[in-house]
């Protein structure tokens, strides 16, 4: 792996809502949570991004420390295009130090079908933000894939242990190139940015009004429509 870096846009990625910008009740659109063994209660939150203004986050109270222990979020994905061709999957993550991150495909017949296999790769957590990234073959038969992202098997002892997720990419090819934005997070991330900005410009306009109102307006103003109303009378 390497040390991250914010992510460029490059090319194709066969994931929705890769950036998890888009979320309802704190988890990203699109994607599953999963957990299973000894986690203890499990919590999802946003997160400050390295692509976007969002990542996902996932807490576990009670993370225990074998590779049966494992928590974090699925997306179902159409792959009927790739058999016998290569997919990489990565992500930028961030987790409790010396804890394990999974990069996994469960390749089915079709969804809702047989399982044919199963392709993984383990990674371990340092203190900063890693673009993990692992290459699988699909196999003969296989037309959908599950890809998950997996937080599991704390150091030492079980307790608490949290990873942070953002610029997920399932894309052909044998190495992970630079992160590609969807169509739907690109907007959602313009329209936060242009909130923000809006917001910012409100809060401007509402110390200037309060300004010119203790410097000598109407005191008794306290918006820019009753002040203007003032200046008139």
């Amino acid at each position: 792996h390497t040390v991250a870096s914010p992510p460029s846009i490059g090319g194709q990625n066969l994931l929705v809502n890769p950036s998890f910008e888009l979320d309802t009740a704190n988890v990203a659109n699109n994607w599953t949570p999963y957990s299973v063994g000894t986690v203890g209660s499990v919590s999802h939150s946003d997160a400050a991004g390295v692509f976007g203004s969002r990542s996902q986050r996932i807490d576990c109270t009670n993370l225990g420390t074998t590779a049966s222990d494992q928590a974090g979020y699925y997306q179902g994905v159409n792959v009927s295009g790739f058999v016998n061709k290569q997919l990489t999957l990565s992500a930028y993550l961030k987790g409790t130090s010396g804890a394990k991150a999974r990069l996994h495909c469960s390749w089915y017949t079709s969804n809702g079908g047989s399982l044919i296999s199963t392709s993984q790769g383990v990674h371990t957590f340092g203190t900063d933000v890693d673009r993990f990234a692992d290459t699988f073959l699909v196999p003969t038969g296989c037309t959908y894939a599950l890809a998950f992202l997996l937080l599991e098997q704390r150091p030492s002892a079980p307790g608490a242990a949290f990873m942070e997720l953002d610029a997920a990419q399932f894309e052909p090819g044998s190495s992970a190139t630079a992160f590609t934005a969807t169509a739907d997070e690109a907007l959602a991330t313009a329209a936060a940015a242009a909130a923000t900005a809006s917001a910012a410009a409100a809060s401007a306009a509402t110390a200037l009004v309060t300004q010119w109102a203790r410097a000598g307006g109407r005191r008794s103003c306290r918006t820019w429509a009753t002040c203007a109303s003032a200046t008139r009378s």
